[in-house]
């Protein structure tokens, strides 16, 4: 298991200047980053407009803090994104125009090539000292707010848009939030066609 601090995930400014993009992280080849099979990577999202296409991409994004987000996806307006609401699954080949509701937002976007990965991200929302449960294909976790994780080496603190990554074999994650709810957002990625 190791941990990747917000301000260590690859930041890439968006060409419209609408926002920045950081790379968690990302299983493509090497010569062609963008024929990514997966990808996880968090968006600060400074205006409104358009998302870009990935044709034979499923996506989830969910909020993690700001104003949120209002997703018209072909035409149909969606139920505002904010940070109380559950991730939101769409097609990568969708048209997508996104709105801002209020200011600037920092969002998880996780993607996964169809037919070849599938992906769940769900949001669990805990106060006090807890017990997550790891499943076999949870391949990260990502905090959005201050906690106290137990390691085998030693108890940390992670904050805002902190990331565990490579957690097999690990079955469960015992953290506290010092009286503070806080969600965690449990990424699990699957090769397509496999339990």
């Amino acid at each position: 298991m190791r941990l990747q601090r917000f301000d260590e995930h690859r930041k890439m400014p968006w060409k419209n200047g609408l926002g920045v993009t950081r790379e968690v992280a990302i299983h493509a080849p090497a010569e062609e980053p963008s024929a990514f099979l997966w990808r996880i990577s968090l968006a600060t999202v400074s205006g409104s407009g358009p998302f870009s296409a990935f044709p034979g991409i499923d996506r989830t994004i969910a909020v993690l803090r700001g104003g949120g987000l209002h997703l018209t996806v072909d035409g149909v307006a969606q139920q505002p994104l904010t940070e109380e609401a559950e991730p939101f699954s769409f097609s990568g080949d969708a048209i997508v125009h996104s709105d801002s509701i209020g200011g600037e937002t920092t969002d998880l976007n996780v993607m996964t090539r169809r037919g070849v990965f599938t992906h769940t991200v769900r949001k669990v929302t805990r106060e006090g000292e807890c017990v997550l449960s790891i499943e076999s294909g949870t391949t990260a976790v990502v905090f959005n707010g201050q906690a106290s994780v137990s390691l085998p080496d030693g108890i940390i603190a992670v904050d805002f848009g902190d990331v565990l990554l490579d957690l097999d074999p690990i079955d469960s994650l015992y953290f506290s939030t010092a009286g503070n709810a806080v969600s965690v957002f449990l990424v699990d990625l699957r090769e397509a066609g496999k339990c």
